[in-house]
Formats: C-alpha cells, sequence, structure tokens
C-alpha cells in the first residue's frame, strides 16, 4: 500500500465511519432482517470497523476535553478553575500524542 497523506487517511476514516453508520441501520431494516445471509454478512462487516469507530470517538472526545481545557486556560481569571485546566491538558497530552 502506498504512503497516504493525513488528509488521504482522514478521508479514509471518514468513509469508513460513514459505512459502518449505515450499516449500522442496515441492520435494523425489515428486509436485512428477514434475509439471514444478508444480515450476518452486514454485521461481520459492521463488526470488522466497530474497533476503529470506537477509538476515533474516544481521540475525538479527548481532542474535544483539550481544546476545552486549552480555551478555558486562556480565557479564565479563577486561580482553581486554571489550575483544573492545567491538570486536564496535562494529562490528556500524552493520550493524544500517543494516539
Amino acid at each position: 500500500m502506498a504512503h497516504q497523506t493525513p488528509v488521504e487517511m482522514k478521508a479514509r476514516l471518514e468513509e469508513s465511519i460513514k459505512q459502518f453508520h449505515f450499516m449500522t441501520e442496515q441492520v435494523s431494516q425489515p428486509d436485512v432482517l428477514s434475509n439471514q445471509k444478508l444480515f450476518q454478512k452486514i454485521s461481520r462487516e459492521r463488526a470488522g470497523l466497530e474497533k476503529l469507530v470506537d477509538a476515533y470517538n474516544i481521540y475525538t472526545k479527548k481532542l474535544s476535553d483539550y481544546n476545552e481545557a486549552r480555551e478555558l486556560l486562556s480565557s479564565e481569571k479563577d486561580p482553581d478553575l486554571r489550575s483544573m485546566a492545567q491538570e486536564e491538558i496535562a494529562s490528556l497530552e500524552p493520550e493524544l500524542e500517543k494516539e
């Protein structure tokens, strides 16, 4: 496989997430539920994407929390709230760097 740019990787990831959500909707449709082979096929494909989607959701939540803490740190005057924001940032930075 050729090396992908971050933009290409993000596009592939977003496409996989869209596919996961589409398959989630499909497995609840009556025509899919009544066709055992199709249901199993879609369920297997969906299961193959589930870890990726879960990891992406965790990452985006951490990134959102990190950005909120940075914003709070830059705008907040209360020393206790600033300290909490600094702790949150210190906790999230290593996690975001490894993911």
